[in-house]
């Protein structure tokens, strides 16, 4: 059985989430395209033709930046 104190810290919690999601999702798309952008300069770096580059990185998704993050 929940108490008021128990009902009161979830709704506390659930607020939190939702207002806390739209930042999350900022942060997730603000590092995906730092990896990107990193990813191309490297490559150009290492005399890899620009839009060679660019089309490599758009084949890059976010299951693989995660999957491979070290």
């Amino acid at each position: 059985m929940m108490t008021a104190i128990h009902f009161t810290k979830f709704i506390i919690k659930v607020l939190l989430f939702i207002v806390l999601i739209p930042f999350l999702i900022l942060w997730f798309y603000v590092r995906y395209r730092i990896f990107r952008h990193v990813l191309i300069k490297n490559m150009v770096e290492s005399n890899m033709p620009k839009d060679f580059a660019k089309s490599l990185a758009h084949e890059m998704s976010i299951k693989w930046m995660w999957k491979n993050e070290v």
